[in-house]
């Protein structure tokens, strides 16, 4: 019994030794508003949508100049989830990742001419205008991004970025009075993006975040390729952190992307947006 109580005194001891130890080392800023280590967060996005392609040449099996929403009816409205991470390894550096999915469906009556290539280079297939069509429109976005702070502390936090933004898109185009006439097209842009964001904690509950993303680039590709890609993101936000470790969060989100590449696959112009508001939770850690 004797031998119990020690060693149940020690296993005491050491753990209100630990806990010395540990408060000890917690950094001061963890303990600001801003200062979470970790924030997990869902939202619902729901932002209008404009979809824009112009592909020219025979390399493309999808040919013409096309308004997804406004000539063939594909819906410029829809929710969506977003998933967010933020990682803040130390008290300047903090990382970010967070993706949706913006894919889409619909069935409307051109409004303009399309043609559709044959990718085995037989005759081509024009679509003509008022024909009734099934089309889609998938955009998976990525977003990862370093963020280093020059100004931290207690009410603000201000940061430089640097990040990609993987844009992951198919689009396709059918035929419904013809069976075998139909055409899809996929692209990838992974958008390396520079970014700057501000917090500000108006209390201890209440926090505003502002973000900008950009960038404007132009690369010559080998076997005479080019790429072009400009995107614009920005966001602005209210969290407020209704308990220790969990919150609310009200932001309007906006993307403007700009392609335009040319290479054995894909020779033309896409340009899309996506904008709106969002309302989801956070959890901190």
């Amino acid at each position: 019994m004797k031998r119990l109580l020690v060693t149940g005194s020690v296993v005491v001891a050491a753990g209100i030794l630990y806990s010395s130890v540990a408060l000890a080392e917690t950094p001061e800023w963890r303990a600001w508003p801003l200062g979470q280590r970790l924030s997990l967060g869902v939202s619902a996005f729901r932002p209008k949508i404009d979809t824009k392609i112009s592909l020219t040449g025979s390399e493309n099996v999808i040919e013409g100049s096309i308004d997804f929403e406004r000539d063939l009816g594909l819906k410029d409205t829809k929710s969506t989830p977003v998933g967010e991470l933020k990682w803040r390894i130390s008290k300047r550096n903090k990382f970010r990742f967070d993706y949706f999915d913006l894919s889409r469906s619909g069935q409307g009556n051109s409004k303009v001419l399309i043609t559709i290539n044959s990718p085995d280079g037989g005759p081509s297939v024009a679509i003509p205008i008022d024909t009734s069509v099934q089309s889609y429109v998938d955009i998976k976005v990525y977003n990862f991004g370093y963020e280093f702070s020059p100004v931290f502390n207690e009410k603000m936090d201000w940061s430089l970025g640097l990040g990609i933004s993987w844009q992951d898109i198919a689009l396709g185009i059918k035929d419904l009075e013809s069976d075998d006439v139909e055409g899809d097209t996929k692209v990838a842009a992974p958008l390396p993006t520079l970014s700057t964001s501000f917090s500000y904690a108006i209390n201890d509950k209440w926090l505003i975040d502002l973000g900008l993303g950009w960038l404007d680039l132009d690369l010559d590709l080998d076997n005479s390729g080019k790429f072009e890609g400009k995107i614009i993101r920005f966001n602005a936000g209210v969290r407020w952190q209704t308990w220790e470790n969990v919150g609310f969060m009200l932001a309007y989100r906006s993307f403007d992307v700009d392609v335009n590449a040319r290479d054995s696959d894909f020779n033309g112009k896409l340009d899309y947006s996506y904008k709106g508001p969002s309302f989801g939770i956070n959890a901190y850690f």
